[in-house]
């Protein structure tokens, strides 16, 4: 009888059953790719945690904070790994549960409310102005906050329809329950080692960075980067204009602007060009600062500042509010005497910026 049901089901309305397949497959595989992406990169994933985890009140005195230490957080920092980890499992098992259609009946429904919790937490994030992504894609793809609330609305748009139209296509409930059972024991374990190499090692399992050393340097991600890559070699600077990090690296990299011989520094900024003039005029800045769009900063920016070298258009080395070795010898032996003229010495000693400056 069953067999039967969908078999009449399917020749009534072949259309719709195919269109309510495709669309719990399409927004399911949607999920499990975005899901896996922040179990085995979570970088990304965490950085935007951390900047929505900060407490309202702890905005204001960020400035003065010493540096390396983390200001108050709604949530524990060290429980924001497992978090991510959690987040991303239940995105992934819900990823499957509509891609075979597991107990649409309760999934589907459930899907809708996660899509609508996302979009407002998005939403609220970019009116408080402390994201410019939706943070759903990582280094792969960075989406306004706008084009974010886009996709979830159509994301929800399309389960709601393959929620209401009917499909001849479901798994037996005892399947149902195996597949759930697999993909929560599969995607637990993937969790749990990804996130135990992440806070043991500070390392993702996957680097989905654009920015890594030996890969060529793409001069699109600063506007007008060509014009001042008038060297050899580049000392690249990714700022924001309220770190205080970043402020303290201004004068010891302008000292490195000057001396010939060394690479030519260009800063990158996420803001418009008032803005940017404004910034270099009050802290003196006297190397270039170039615009970055949001969208580009947030893959390319590990922290503030991020400091990258690039040699005849590849990536030599990349950091966080240090120096490259190969640059503090550069300088060291360039100086009179051979001193140690490592701009900012202790910041080159310093923790290196926490994730919340990204």
């Amino acid at each position: 009888m069953a067999v039967g049901t969908v078999t009449i089901l399917i020749m009534r309305d072949p259309v719709a059953s195919v269109l309510s397949v495709l669309c719990s497959l399409g927004v399911g595989c949607v999920f499990l790719l975005t899901g896996l992406l922040k179990l085995l990169s979570p970088s990304a994933f965490l950085r935007h945690l951390s900047k929505l985890n900060v407490k309202p009140m702890a905005a204001l005195p960020r400035d003065v904070l010493p540096q390396g230490a983390m200001p108050p957080g709604v949530l524990p920092w060290g429980a924001l790994p497992w978090i991510a980890g959690l987040l991303a499992f239940a995105e992934c098992v819900l990823g499957v549960a509509l891609i075979v259609r597991m107990f649409p009946d309760r999934v589907f429904p459930l899907c809708i409310g996660v899509l609508v919790v996302f979009g407002a937490v998005t939403a609220w994030g970019a009116s408080m102005g402390r994201i410019d992504n939706c943070g759903c894609y990582g280094n792969i793809l960075a989406l306004t906050p706008l084009q974010g609330a886009l996709l979830t609305t159509l994301y929800a748009a399309l389960v709601a329809t393959a929620w209401w139209l009917p499909a001849g296509f479901a798994l037996m409930p005892a399947v149902q329950r195996d597949v759930l059972i697999g993909s929560v024991a599969l995607f637990a374990g993937v969790a749990v080692v990804s996130m135990s190499s992440r806070v043991k090692f500070g390392k993702d399992l996957l680097d989905t960075s654009p920015v890594k050393p030996r890969r060529p340097w793409n001069p699109a991600w600063l506007e007008g980067f060509a014009d001042y890559a008038d060297r050899r070699a580049q000392l690249v600077i990714l700022m924001k204009p309220a770190c205080p990090y970043c402020k303290a690296w201004i004068q010891p990299l302008n000292k490195i602007s000057r001396r010939p011989g060394m690479p030519k520094v260009i800063g990158g900024m996420a803001a418009d060009g008032g803005r940017i003039d404004s910034f270099r005029k009050e802290f003196s800045v006297e190397f270039p600062v170039l615009p970055v769009k949001a969208g580009t900063m947030s893959r390319i920016a590990l922290a503030f500042p991020t400091l990258v070298t690039v040699e005849d258009g590849v990536i030599g080395s990349v950091s966080v509010n240090q120096l490259p070795p190969e640059l503090v010898d550069q300088l060291r032996h360039s100086a009179p005497g051979g001193a140690d003229l490592r701009p900012g010495a202790a910041l080159a000693k310093s923790e290196p910026a926490p994730a919340f400056e990204k």
